[in-house]
């Protein structure tokens, strides 16, 4: 009944016009591209954002914020922290503390990024929204007061998607200034890059278009620097349900992406001009969206994938830095995977890729193997009392350590802090029910202390209050 009500929802926010108003607002970040260089998560990250006015942000209802410092916590209602630590504007490792805010002027979004769109050094959002009926260019439906793609996709075509761009004012608050309609359906997550090479950031998907037969495309709506979006280039892909996730795999400075879908992953080489030539298969499978790193710190960029379906499993292809593959690790689990993220554990040690399964009567478990100094994966380690449907790492302590957040086992978003020993039992962070995608992780309101936005209706924040 639930979800019911949230996609009812969805559909009369997608169909109906109706008033926006904002206030004021500011941010900053970094990229969802990986290079050779740091650690990557199979998380929505950041790039950078904008200038202006904000959004109105309510206290989230319903959402339940819980602060912890060290082994005790307290837990509040509406927003509030309780505490003790939480709310004097320190950050201190292990203590986090967050405040859930209703996003009531941005769209529902069906996936969402974080990137400076507009280079003013704050961090914005880039929301993919579903929209489950046909639309047509009366300008209606847009955004109050946002300007369209100046040539546009012919708007008599059907969409049932929209890219629409909000910025930030670097305190957490948001203003709608763009929204494109493209007539193309079943989106993926978006990822943000640089993939035209002109110093602005692009918007990067995979989608189906209603003109050709539903055939698959991998979209790049190039970025102006100034927080809009032109007209879409498209690469026709033989490839079904894609997911993808940007680096530069064959050591070009061109970015590419690793496509799963259609029964395998594949690299999309690409050209820097925005388009991309299609390479060779990597594995066979229903694999789901990669983690790309050096596992094994050779300098060339591996994939983490997790591989659902009749033989699920934890997997890993070792990368030849010319956007070829090798098989590496497959590990069997059971049960439906959530994940990968990759965190660091312990001082001293490798890595480690963290995994939760879920299964009907089990519910959820969550293991993390660490990473051998060859790029192999250990055997596993339960990490009790915790899991999720949507993980990602981020600084939610302040620490220089990652830490991990797990969102959807339940009501419960929790994290596990970056401090030793590691892992530690779960962190809960708040209380906010039916979440439906990954989340954006970034320092929204610019105090050094990572802050989340959620997926659900509405969009919720869950801004660091130290």
């Amino acid at each position: 009944m639930r979800k019911f009500q949230w996609i009812l929802g969805s559909a009369l926010l997608a169909c109906t016009p109706g008033e926006m108003e904002s206030t004021s607002a500011t941010s900053s970040g970094a990229s969802d591209v990986t290079t050779t260089t740091g650690v990557d998560s199979d998380s929505s990250t950041s790039v950078d954002p904008s200038t202006g006015a904000t959004t109105e942000a309510t206290t989230t209802t319903g959402a339940t914020s819980t602060s912890t410092t060290g082994p005790e916590s307290t837990s509040t209602t509406e927003g509030s922290t309780g505490a003790i630590g939480c709310g004097d504007g320190i950050a201190e490792l292990g203590e986090v503390c967050f405040e859930p805010i209703e996003l009531t002027e941005l769209k529902y979004a069906s996936s969402i990024v974080a990137a400076d769109m507009n280079e003013d050094g704050h961090l914005d959002l880039v929301g993919v929204s579903v929209i489950p009926c046909p639309l047509v260019d009366d300008g209606a439906l847009s955004l109050a007061g946002a300007p369209r793609s100046p040539a546009g996709a012919p708007r008599d075509a059907a969409s049932s998607f929209t890219v629409w761009i909000a910025l930030g004012d670097g305190t957490g608050g948001f203003t709608p200034i763009f929204e494109v309609l493209p007539p193309f359906d079943e989106p993926s997550e978006a990822v943000v890059a640089d993939f035209d090479g002109d110093g602005h950031l692009d918007v990067g998907l995979g989608a189906r278009e209603y003109i050709d037969a539903w055939a698959p495309e991998a979209l790049v709506f190039p970025g102006d620097g100034a927080g809009g979006l032109a007209d879409a280039h498209i690469t026709p892909v033989d490839l079904s349900n894609l997911q993808i996730k940007a680096a530069d795999v064959d050591g070009d400075q061109h970015v590419d992406l690793i496509a799963a879908g259609g029964g395998a992953l594949t690299p999309l080489l690409g050209d820097g001009a925005g388009g991309f030539q299609v390479g060779p298969t990597i594995g066979e499978g229903h694999f789901g969206r990669p983690w790309i790193g050096d596992l094994d710190q050779d300098g060339d960029l591996d994939l983490l994938t997790l591989r659902r379906g009749e033989s699920p499993a934890l997997v890993s292809f070792f990368g030849g830095g010319d956007g070829t593959f090798v098989a590496g690790d497959d590990v069997a689990l059971t049960g439906t995977l959530y994940g990968p993220a990759v965190v660091d554990p312990a001082v001293g040690e490798r890595p480690a890729v963290v995994v939760s399964t879920y299964e009907s009567k089990v519910w959820f478990k969550t293991f993390a193997f660490e990473i051998g100094a060859g790029g192999g994966l250990e055997p596993p380690t339960l990490i009790p009392e915790v899991g999720g449907r949507f993980l990602a790492t981020g600084s939610f302590d302040g620490g220089p350590r990652p830490d991990l957040l797990l969102v959807g086992g339940g009501a419960t978003v929790d994290v596990l802090v970056g401090a030793e020993p590691w892992p530690s039992g779960p962190t809960p962070a708040a209380e906010v029910r039916d979440t439906v995608g990954r989340p954006a992780i970034g320092d929204f309101d610019e105090d050094g202390v990572d802050d989340v936005v959620l997926l659900r209706y509405p969009l919720v924040l869950l801004r660091s209050n130290p």
